[in-house]
């Protein structure tokens, strides 16, 4: 029987027939990335995994990331064809490609590098193509896998683990005394991440929690049960009802045994509208994501009418820190006479804010005091930089274990992530932009060049250090530049004369032109 294809079948084929000859990387996102880690005992999630940012240029796909524009569909994705993302390359260097116009290998090696190194700018860009997972894995890996009827490896149980990988109905909101109970560390499943690391896990801190208790009506807390035991849980995160916004709620740090997990947190807080940090930390500050528009701010977050607990002790506060005993809010400027709710024991503080890097009390209204975005705090400025390439205060110490120091760079301008610097053929590290405006790159090497010379008989820029110029002609008047190793046999050497000549060039004809006899030296 003749197979039958939706229409969603026959739009992804025609979409992949328009695609010409020009592969690249499969390169997925981080969120895709660690939602395939979870499952990745399923050989399709494996293979995916194992072919990702690798070097083959080998797929007509690519820039393949989760789309939740329809947060009730938990399998679709979008993606990138691979011309698309070769002509989006060219567009951002200036270039345009016309349809139907052949390019150099040359220029089409510049594209896929200048796609490689701005992988941000595809994964956010417009003119993506969306799927569902399940159908695009039969175009990356055609005829390898069963669409069904062979349970654990097939492309049905691959789908239906990745469904669940991303399933948001094992969350539950509660409050009251529930909030301790959960919060208690004998709930967790056992591992690492931040919940299991959490200060407030202890049995000891339930006084503490009577902020969170005794509230009920603004403060709530969402769990994420285990799939195994829902007596345990795999993450939590408080929820706060705002007066400002008014109406909004507001999902605090989100505490997990697995960082995969965020993401399920972050998919259930766009079902429920809310906002939510936009990153895991301490830092009250923001930014915050609007989930209802996607939009990213720094309002300031406040909660009213609370009860003050007062000798039983507060909680850790990540972002909502300051408290007047009826408000709470991330800053400190809107209450009268704040306390700062950030102690591991329950106390309520004055001025001033603790920091783990210097394991002291700050102050971060100093003029020496910068808050480094790279680094999830503040540092003396003598402790960190502001990178202009990234916009950013990079902390020194975050600097020195995630980037690179680029020994080639512009204006000073040197530390940089490693999607956004290469090495040379010499051994140096050099910014993406110095390599552009500086250096040559080389298809004969696959790699930059700090200095070169043109090859016509390579038709490419080589090695200067490699390099070998060569005579073309028995005159010697014309030269051209060889990659220096004989055995290549892209020249050879005359003894008479102890020059290299092009190989094309034999020895009787330069004696018959230098008129020697076959047995004169």
């Amino acid at each position: 029987m003749k197979k039958m294809f939706s229409y969603d079948d026959y739009m992804l084929e025609k979409i992949l027939e328009s695609v010409n000859a020009d592969e690249l990387k499969l390169l997925i996102s981080k969120k895709l990335n660690d939602i395939l880690v979870t499952i990745k005992s399923h050989p399709i999630a494996l293979n995916i995994l194992q072919n990702s940012n690798t070097n083959a240029n080998d797929f007509k796909v690519t820039f393949i990331d989760i789309d939740d524009s329809d947060t009730k569909k938990k399998d679709m994705i979008s993606f990138l064809v691979s011309n698309k993302a070769i002509s989006l390359a060219a567009k951002s260097i200036g270039a345009e490609l016309k349809r139907g116009e052949e390019i150099s290998d040359t220029e089409l090696n510049t594209f896929k590098v200048t796609a490689y190194t701005n992988q941000n700018t595809f994964y956010n860009t417009s003119g993506r193509s969306i799927t569902k997972i399940g159908r695009l894995v039969g175009k990356l890996f055609p005829n390898q896998y069963k669409q069904s009827g062979d349970p654990g490896k097939d492309i049905e149980s691959f789908v239906n683990m990745y469904k669940a990988a991303r399933d948001t109905s094992k969350f539950e909101i509660v409050k009251g005394d529930k909030i301790a109970h959960w919060y208690n560390e004998e709930q967790y499943v056992t591992g690492g991440g931040s919940m299991n690391n959490s200060c407030m896990r202890y049995g000891k801190c339930k006084n503490y929690l009577e902020f969170y208790t005794e509230n009920e009506d603004k403060v709530s807390l969402v769990i994420l049960k285990d799939t195994e035991d829902d007596k345990k849980i795999r993450g939590r995160a408080i929820l706060w009802e705002l007066e400002s916004p008014s109406g909004r709620t507001f999902m605090d740090r989100i505490y997990t045994s697995k960082d995969s997990d965020i993401i399920l947190f972050q998919d259930y807080a766009k079902e429920n509208g809310w906002l939510h940090k936009k990153y895991q930390n301490m830092d009250g500050d923001g930014p915050w994501i609007d989930t209802k528009n996607g939009e990213k701010s720094y309002i300031d977050l406040v909660v009213d009418g609370l009860e003050d607990p007062g000798d039983g002790g507060y909680p850790y506060m990540d972002t909502m820190k300051y408290f007047d005993g009826d408000t709470i809010s991330n800053d400190k400027d809107y209450l009268s006479e704040p306390k700062k709710l950030e102690s591991t024991s329950g106390d309520a503080q004055e001025a001033g804010e603790w920091s783990d890097f210097y394991n002291e009390y700050i102050d971060i209204e100093g003029d020496d005091m910068i808050y480094c975005e790279r680094g999830d705090g503040y540092r003396y400025d003598h402790d960190c930089f502001y990178s202009e390439f990234y916009g950013e205060s990079i902390a020194d110490d975050y600097a020195e274990r995630y980037m690179t120091d680029c020994d080639l760079s512009d204006d000073g301008d040197s530390w940089r992530d490693d999607s956004d610097y290469v090495e040379t053929h010499e051994g140096h590290t050099a910014t993406n932009d110095y390599a552009e405006n500086n250096l040559t790159y080389s298809e004969y090497h696959n790699e930059w060049l700090e200095e070169s010379v043109w090859s016509d008989y390579m038709d490419d820029h080589i090695s200067e250090d490699d390099a070998v110029e060569v005579y073309t002609d028995v005159e010697g008047s014309d030269t051209d530049w060889r990659v220096d190793d004989p055995s290549d046999g892209h020249y050879w050497k005359w003894e008479h004369d102890d020059e290299k000549y092009s190989n094309d060039i034999t020895e009787a004809e330069l004696r018959e032109y230098h008129d020697l006899d076959e047995d004169e030296d």
